[in-house]
């Protein structure tokens, strides 16, 4: 019985092992996270799981790659209850600024406040960037993880 189905367009639903070892290869990555394991493995073992991507290049990429990632979501709040929102980046050295990071950072966090009524059972927000090789290509993934699988 696979749970492999889309929720809403754009937004994936995907399996607890997948997030694990998407998890997994972004904390091996170079760069600076402000979550611990602790943290990311609690939201993982969280029973409703969806994902949503957003990719872009050239300038101001991150913020673009943001709003590509956020665009699809607004349908999901009304289909599960999301318990953590975490927020992964993955960027060039040279297309990151702490100010885009920082916009990143607060505009997911404001816009699912907003797409989702408040906090509506919201209880962590978790972030984790990466800074990859070379390169003028930004993503952001959004994973919303929801009540508990125990």
């Amino acid at each position: 019985m696979s749970e492999e189905r889309v929720i809403v367009p754009g937004v994936k639903k995907i399996s607890h092992a997948e997030l694990q070892a998407f998890l997994e290869e972004r904390c091996r990555e170079p760069g600076l996270t402000n979550c611990d394991r602790d943290e990311l493995s609690e939201a993982a073992a969280c029973s409703v799981v969806v994902a949503s991507r957003g990719s872009a290049c050239g300038e101001k990429c991150l913020l673009r790659a943001k709003e590509e990632a956020l665009l699809p979501l607004s349908g999901v709040f009304s289909a599960c209850e999301v318990a953590y929102v975490i927020t992964v980046i993955r960027v060039s050295e040279e297309n990151l600024t702490m100010s885009d990071f920082s916009d990143v950072m607060n505009g997911v966090e404001t816009k699912v406040r907003a797409m989702a009524a408040g906090d509506n059972g919201i209880r962590r927000f978790l972030h984790l960037l990466s800074v990859t090789g070379e390169g003028d290509t930004a993503m952001v993934d959004i994973i919303l993880t929801g009540e508990s699988a125990v």
